[in-house]
């Protein structure tokens, strides 16, 4: 024990992002329809977010952990695509 985080946790938590992305991604996959037709209120920023994700994919993948407010939406909405 002390202050320095042992690799193991490192790993933990690595994986845990890993893993709670992908469910995202199936989720949104799976239950696209069921997902979309729930945000009907939100339709003009669903349309701005799916056309940042069509013009920086590689950008937005990688930008999308250090979003406030989008961290969960959008693994859904790249697998709905």
């Amino acid at each position: 024990m002390g202050c320095c985080i042992g690799h193991g946790v490192i790993a933990v938590v690595a994986f845990g992002g890993i893993l709670d992305d992908q469910l995202l991604y199936f989720v949104g996959r799976r239950y696209e329809g069921q997902m979309i037709s729930r945000l009907k209120s939100q339709e003009k920023h669903l349309a701005s977010a799916r056309s940042l994700i069509a013009r920086h994919p590689v950008l937005f993948v990688i930008s999308m952990r250090f979003m406030y407010g989008l961290r969960i939406i959008v693994p859904v909405l790249i697998g709905a695509r």
